[in-house]
């Protein structure tokens, strides 16, 4: 998995380079653009996430319990979603694909279709035609992602991250 391999995806989903390095500026502060992350793990090469992944991938962890109660209730992924409807999608697409749950392909793929839903319309509509890193990243994080902090700090951070993205 790498930055690159997502940037180039990004891309090919048609995203602006601004737009594609707001998104990956909040990744990098969600997951570490790792697809496979559980919220949390901060394990040498993050190898509960890993373990994690097999299980979903294999069938002993179900679809409703990675919903519903994912690891420890808490966020999966590049954009460590968390609510039940959106990691749903997440696991139906990888299902549908007959790929892992942590494929970074389904993971944008899957960025892109919630994009397009009627609920994330005003962030689409940003990445589409703005000009700032700040403003597609400040929209990510209020209504796309919705972390717990939204501070002018963690703004400002995730803004940085996606600056440092696009250079």
């Amino acid at each position: 998995m790498s930055k690159e391999t997502i940037w180039h995806f990004l891309k090919h989903k048609g995203f602006s380079d601004i737009a594609a390095a707001a998104i990956m500026g909040n990744m990098e502060a969600e997951s570490n653009c790792v697809s496979n992350r559980l919220q949390g793990d901060f394990t040498q090469g993050f190898q509960r996430s890993a373990d994690y992944t097999a299980q979903v991938d294999a069938g002993r962890i179900s679809r409703n319990q990675f919903i519903c109660e994912g690891p420890s209730g808490g966020g999966y992924g590049l954009c460590q979603w968390t609510y039940p409807t959106r990691k749903a999608g997440l696991y139906d697409l990888a299902q549908e694909e007959n790929l892992s749950i942590g494929d970074e392909f389904v993971q944008v793929e899957w960025l892109t279709r919630e994009l397009w839903q009627d609920e994330f319309k005003k962030v689409r509509e940003t990445l589409q035609s703005s000009a700032s890193i700040r403003e597609c990243s400040d929209m990510m994080v209020k209504v796309f992602l919705r972390p717990a902090d939204q501070s002018e700090a963690v703004l400002k951070q995730r803004a940085e991250f996606g600056r440092e993205m696009y250079q």
